[in-house]
């Protein structure tokens, strides 16, 4: 159980995320095949340029930069 909340806070809507040790390790393993796959397509696009249009860039920086702990609070909203 949980104490009071203080004044500052109380009657505010709140969502706490816990991220688990295993969970951590999931999305720095999908930050690193994102990385790859940047990797990648930077050799693919010297000859096919339209290749790149084949990626959601704004989610796949969303998923390194959760894959990577970067803190929310510097990112945009989607």
């Amino acid at each position: 159980q949980l104490p009071d909340p203080p004044p500052e806070i109380r009657g505010q809507s709140m969502s706490v995320d816990y991220v688990s040790p295993l969970a951590r390790a999931q999305m720095a393993g999908e930050a690193q095949s994102v990385t790859r796959l940047y990797e990648t397509l930077e050799a693919i696009t010297r000859f096919d340029p339209a290749a790149a249009t084949l990626i959601n860039h704004a989610e796949a920086l969303t998923v390194i930069a959760q894959g990577w702990a970067v803190p929310s609070r510097i990112l945009r909203g989607r």
